[in-house]
């Protein structure tokens, strides 16, 4: 018998994952394609597509929670997309054709925070934010127990944060940026320019775990520049709790500690002991289709934070 479920899923500018994950949060099934946005919209639609008729065989889905970068709530498109290669792409349009029963949509970022807030390390916090770590750096917050969203959905940016002035080139085209230091991608470049070659990030992380020198070096100073970022962030919204989330969470307790010590040292001082540092207690794996799925709950009116 099929069972009626939410379908998750996290567009990223690297990969597309999606789940069927059920209303306590676990994922029954999965699977991921490359998102390739460079080969168009379309190509993309149709990958999800065929993805999602051959997840969904065996499930009945009462609804479908999607997280993408630089989605507008306001216009149903991902606008401008800073590391996707699509602009103003209908993706709501698009997927309200795809599926028969309702389609729920945010940016990225703010689906972890509702992940998160919904299944994970923020459960009865009412003020924390979340910090996405992969091909760029995003950030979702809740403020009083709401999702702080802005006017389109897309507020909270905190990856362009300035962190350097005049630095190196973020990918939206301005720079100085946080995530051209502190992403996933901003470590992979480093690693490439000072070893001569490219090594996967599962290949850095464990080298980083093995106090690999020169990977710890490169580490180091990304971790150093997300702290600095995130006591920006805490200057303006107090979090009670940061929640480090993403690929880049994968580095563990050892690079949380270095984002930790940058962190108290660049913070407001009378605000230094009033915010915890956490790893995402979901993201290891499929946090982002968790948080996804907790969007489409959230729709139905199956959440209760």
């Amino acid at each position: 018998m099929k069972k009626k479920l939410i379908l998750g899923i996290d567009i990223g500018a690297t990969n597309t994952k999606l789940g069927i994950v059920s209303q306590k949060g676990e994922i029954l099934e999965s699977s991921s394609f490359k998102t390739e946005s460079k080969k168009g919209f379309d190509f993309f639609l149709q990958n999800l597509k065929s993805a999602c008729a051959k997840l969904t065989l065996n499930y009945s889905v009462s609804a479908v929670g999607v997280g993408a970068p630089d989605y507008n709530v306001v216009s149903g498109n991902i606008e401008n997309g800073t590391n996707l290669a699509w602009k103003c792409a209908p993706l709501r349009g698009e997927l309200e054709k795809i599926f028969d029963c309702p389609v729920y949509l945010h940016n990225d970022a703010n689906i972890a925070a509702v992940g998160e807030k919904k299944f994970g390390a923020a459960q009865g916090v009412d003020d924390f934010i979340v910090v996405t770590i992969g091909t760029g750096i995003g950030t979702g917050a809740f403020v009083q127990g709401r999702l702080l969203t802005g006017k389109s959905g897309m507020a909270c940016e905190a990856g362009h944060l300035v962190v350097e002035v005049d630095g190196r080139p973020c990918g939206c085209g301005a720079k100085g940026h946080l995530e051209a230091y502190a992403s996933v991608t901003a470590i992979k470049e480093s690693v490439r320019k000072t070893l001569g070659y490219d090594l996967f990030f599962s290949e850095i992380i464990n080298r980083y775990q093995a106090d690999d020198g020169p990977i710890e070096a490169i580490v180091k100073s990304a971790a150093q520049f997300l702290g600095v970022g995130l006591a920006q962030m805490q200057s303006i919204l107090l979090p009670e709790l940061i929640i480090l989330a993403g690929g880049g969470s994968n580095l563990g307790l050892k690079y949380k500690k270095e984002v930790e010590r940058a962190f108290m040292s660049a913070a407001f001082k009378p605000f230094q002991n009033k915010t915890q540092l956490k790893l995402s207690e979901i993201s290891a794996k499929h946090g982002a289709i968790i948080g996804a799925a907790a969007l489409g709950l959230e729709g139905l009116g199956s959440i209760d934070y």
